[in-house]
């Protein structure tokens, strides 16, 4: 008995001397970015392509957190798949969740802003104002919708929308833009 109580008191002192030499070194932990579980829109993944180039699709570079959100040539991948997720805000707010579980998003309203992968919730709340966007219509199970995709930073619907830069086909990454009704910013989502 006394043996095991001199070995626990003995870890928790080394596992406190670790805090204290990481705190000193200056390390801290990172939070770890949640996965959402995919609850989706009419249970399905579905492409978003820009109406104007149809035949390219949405998809992260990567399948990393944090990896930008590009367009490729449609393939029908399920790595072009995005599920449409009612945004816990309402209205014609929305998520788009891929299949490893992120959602489409942006860090800032300036334009050229990347549009990354990122958490759809975190730890204690039901959402990140980053990954919700209010689009121009109601998004309806089993319709393909045409829309502009308006960015909700801070849980308000800005002048700033998703963007295909230039309005051009090929390997670009998606950006953040100020609306200017343009082909460019007009997407084809189904619900």
């Amino acid at each position: 008995m006394i043996r095991t109580l001199g070995r626990a008191v003995a870890a928790a002192l080394m596992l406190g001397s670790v805090a204290v030499l990481a705190m000193a070194t200056g390390a801290s932990a990172q939070p770890v970015p949640v996965k959402t579980a995919i609850v989706p829109f009419a249970g399905q993944f579905h492409p978003i392509n820009n109406a104007g180039n149809p035949s390219e699709c949405l998809q992260p570079l990567t399948s990393d957190f944090r990896a930008p959100i590009v367009q490729r040539p449609c393939d029908g991948s399920m790595a072009q798949g995005w599920a449409v997720d009612p945004a816990p805000s309402g209205g014609t707010h929305y998520r788009f969740l891929n299949p490893d579980g992120w959602c489409i998003s942006t860090d800032s309203l300036t334009n050229g802003s990347p549009i990354l992968q990122d958490e759809c919730a975190v730890p204690g709340r039901t959402t990140v104002s980053n990954a919700e966007w209010n689009a121009s219509a109601t998004l309806l199970a089993n319709r393909v919708t045409e829309v502009t995709l308006h960015s909700r930073l801070g849980f308000v619907n800005s002048a700033h929308c998703l963007d295909e830069p230039g309005g051009l086909a090929g390997n670009s990454n998606m950006q953040i833009f100020a609306c200017n009704g343009t082909n460019a910013q007009n997407w084809l989502i189904s619900g």
